[in-house]
């Protein structure tokens, strides 16, 4: 949350029963920092049923950010840090808004309208930030957590839920795939002569992964390497996951076929 209001009496609770990390802009930031990090200990210590990403209705770090798009002079480097979590919030819900209003609108309207949109996309943003973090993610899948999203209205202190990311189970898909293909770390921990080409990820094994040459099959999908035929990657079966396999063996095969070009 960003308030300078107690939180407890939103909540109609006693002082102690609630757990408030405040931060700028309502965002934990990046992970291994301090805000995120004392985030992550209230979860494994305490172990809350919910966390809520509170967002201010009128925040100024949204209004910050709405004047950057506009060309404001750049604010000082601490102001920078802060702002460029909102920044891309910012500029999504201008382009939405000019995308989907008609030419009849009032400039105060869609002022009002950007500024509501922004304020609803940054509390997702900082619920991805948040499902990168092991512990949250596994509290969240064991079901033993709820990530939960709510704006309040400045001007009456009325709380207002938006209930889980719209997309949480393509977000956490998305991260465990990146953390199963990437776990020994970049190809520049192995020597270049185990690679047949610089763009091939990581197996569980170490071993450099190839494009499948047929097309995935809905039980999964699998990537074996024509170098080593006993290697394969084995990719749970979700659509989201096959997905995201399906455009990595795509763009491995396009750069290949561009190396090939070169030579």
């Amino acid at each position: 949350s960003e308030y300078r209001v107690p939180v407890e009496d939103l909540f109609d609770v006693d002082p102690g029963e609630i757990v408030v990390q405040r931060v700028l802009g309502s965002v934990a930031g990046m992970q291994e920092r301090v805000a995120f990090s004392s985030i992550e200990y209230a979860v494994a210590r305490w172990s809350p049923p919910v966390l809520l990403v509170l967002v201010e209705s009128a925040s100024p770090i949204i209004d910050a950010a709405l004047q950057q798009l506009r060309g404001q002079l750049l604010p000082r480097a601490p102001v920078r840090v802060v702002l460029n979590h909102v920044m891309v919030s910012a500029m999504r819900a201008t382009q939405e808004v000019e995308r989907e209003l008609d030419e009849v609108s009032t400039s105060a309207g869609k002022e009002l309208l950007v500024k509501q949109l922004a304020t609803e996309l940054n509390c997702f943003y900082s619920m991805e930030l948040l499902l990168r973090s092991p512990t949250i993610r596994e509290k969240v899948l064991a079901g033993e957590l709820e990530l939960h999203g709510a704006i309040m209205e400045s001007g009456t202190g009325r709380v207002c839920f938006l209930g889980e990311h719209p997309r949480q189970v393509d977000i956490i898909n998305t991260v465990l795939l990146q953390r199963s293909i990437y776990k020994d770390g970049p190809m520049a921990t192995l020597p270049r002569e185990v690679w047949d080409n610089p763009f091939q990820p990581l197996d569980k094994e170490g071993g450099s992964v190839a494009a499948p040459s047929s097309p995935s099959s809905t039980a999964g999908t699998k990537a074996a390497n024509p170098s080593s035929q006993g290697l394969e990657v084995n990719v749970p079966e979700t659509p989201s996951t096959a997905v995201a396999v399906d455009e990595i063996n795509e763009r491995l095969r396009q750069e290949r076929q561009s190396l090939a070009g070169r030579k």
